[in-house]
């Protein structure tokens, strides 16, 4: 029975601690679009291009489609082009969004999937406090370059 609650109390705290590190760099990657996912506007265009039957390959024909608001190729495989065009056909903001929480959502099934496959040997608590070290470190990290 203490062990169970002591498992529980661990978990609760784990979530916590990556609750604690997610929403505010959830938020600060929302605030400052331009300077965060600043390759999806690449993506949201290429797509767009693809939608509407030009080669995203050729830099012109997306540059166009963003008013100039895309300012490098597009250089990934054909096969994403798929998704990339169906992310496209929603307004830009609400694709940020959506592309954003997908990331977030993929980087939680990867860290379950490390897991199950190949770190069987620690709990899922490690991973979780890796993970807020990580963001931790990287939001110190931004802080520092602001006041640069």
């Amino acid at each position: 029975m203490l062990k169970i609650k002591k498992n529980i109390f661990l978990y609760l705290i784990s979530i916590i601690m990556v609750l604690f590190a997610t929403v505010p760099t959830i938020s600060m990657v929302i605030k400052n679009a331009s300077t965060y996912q600043w390759d999806f506007k690449v993506h949201y265009y290429a797509g767009r291009a693809f939608l509407c039957g030009l080669n995203p390959y050729v830099y012109e024909n997306f540059k166009n489609l963003s008013l100039g608001a895309v300012d490098m190729p597009f250089k990934f495989p054909p096969y994403t082009l798929f998704f990339y065009k169906m992310i496209s056909l929603i307004n830009f903001q609400i694709a940020y969004h959506l592309y954003l929480l997908i990331k977030v959502f993929l980087y939680f099934i990867l860290i379950m999937l490390w897991k199950r496959f190949f770190l069987k040997a620690l709990t899922l608590y490690y991973l979780y406090y890796l993970y807020f070290f990580q963001f931790s470190l990287g939001l110190y990290m931004q802080t520092l370059k602001q006041e640069m």
